[in-house]
């Protein structure tokens, strides 16, 4: 009988979840209260990026994990959004 390694599943099953959320904006978070356990998080998003060929640097800010695509590409308009989510995501507001 196959030995099954649940961490292992549950890393790409949240794989799975990231990887759409990083190819569309570049970034991903999710907050402590919200999630299992940080470090699973940050391998899931690493993974994520590795099945979008994509480089990730993952983080934890305060009460916050994160996830940035360093080479991501954003479309017509999306700098001020990204400055603004990735203002959320370490605590300062963006300026307008």
């Amino acid at each position: 009988m196959p030995v099954i390694d649940l961490e292992k599943v549950r890393v790409d099953r949240l794989a799975a979840e990231l990887a759409p959320l990083l190819a569309a904006s570049g970034v991903a978070r999710g907050h402590v209260d919200e999630i299992d356990s940080a470090e699973r998080w940050r391998r899931a998003a690493r993974a994520a990026a590795r099945s979008i060929g994509s480089r990730v640097r993952t983080g934890k800010s305060g009460e916050w994990v994160w996830a940035v695509i360093e080479d991501w590409q954003p479309g017509p308009g999306a700098d001020r959004n990204a400055a603004r989510l990735f203002s959320a995501l370490i605590g300062r507001p963006a300026s307008e």
